[in-house]
């Protein structure tokens, strides 16, 4: 067949949508927002109370305009103030004015950040056919990998399946659920930075058996253990991504009708 159904890559892409940052809205991106409005009216305000006392500038805008500007202001900050109160009662971390469904992700480090989706990828290894994929507005590859691995078994129809992720996708539950579900992931831990030598090392974690022997198992061996432990001990060394205290939100899967 077409498929090998024994080694499946998958990955993440970052498709642009269209909304620009400008309007897309966090908690703290709005309250930096308002307090900039708050302070814009006091300074106009406070302008206004002198405009009688000292000689007016003609480059300098009228009381009239300055009036306008106050209610352009005030009309600014009700609108932040409704997306505020969206963004409480939907319990998200940020809003997209014009796409509702895209978020503000980064595109890797030195890169700005741009609302987009995150388009979830597995492809077999045989001919670098695509096996599945799963549109979502999830900001980060984290908790991503057990659902698009299990899909990527179930639609090959096989009892066992080996995968490739890079380090993004590593978490230590996600790669103990993949192991509950007939699934071997090959997968990197996150790049730790050692204090003491101010240099990032590649921390994984180890299978107690692979610990004993100083060996690890590569794609292929038929061996359902990783170069991070596919298998679901507690066993760890060093951090790993579930120990953070901060998780990204998982986001949500996209569905729409198809285009006629």
């Amino acid at each position: 067949g077409l498929f090998g159904g024994e080694l499946v890559a998958i990955d993440g892409s970052r498709f642009k949508a269209v909304n620009g940052p400008r309007r897309s809205f966090t908690q703290r991106k709005l309250k930096k927002l308002m307090e900039e409005a708050d302070n814009k009216m006091e300074e106009y305000l406070r302008e206004l109370d002198t405009a009688d006392e000292v000689e007016m500038d003609n480059e300098r805008p009228t009381a009239e305009e300055r009036r306008e500007k106050i209610e352009k202001l005030k009309a600014r900050k009700q609108t932040y103030e409704e997306v505020e109160k969206q963004l409480e009662e939907s319990g998200e971390s940020q809003v997209s004015m014009t796409d509702p469904d895209a978020r503000l992700m980064w595109r890797g480090i030195g890169s700005q950040a741009e609302v987009a989706y995150n388009v979830q990828l597995s492809v077999d290894a045989k001919n670098k056919l695509i096996v599945d994929h799963e549109v979502t507005n999830a900001c980060t590859d984290a908790e991503q990998l057990t659902a698009m691995a299990v899909r990527a078994k179930e639609s090959l129809g096989v009892e066992k399946l080996e995968v490739l992720a890079d380090r993004g996708y590593y978490d230590s539950q996600e790669v103990a659920a993949c192991s509950e579900n007939g699934v071997s992931v090959y997968s990197s831990a996150p790049l730790r930075l050692d204090t003491k030598s101010a240099v990032l090392t590649n921390t994984i974690l180890q299978h107690p058996a692979e610990q004993a022997t100083g060996s690890q198992t590569r794609p292929g061996s038929g061996s359902p253990t990783m170069s991070g432990c596919a298998c679901a001990c507690t066993h760890r060394r060093g951090t790993d991504r579930s120990d953070r205290r901060h998780r990204s939100s998982p986001g949500s899967l996209i569905t729409r009708p198809p285009l006629l």
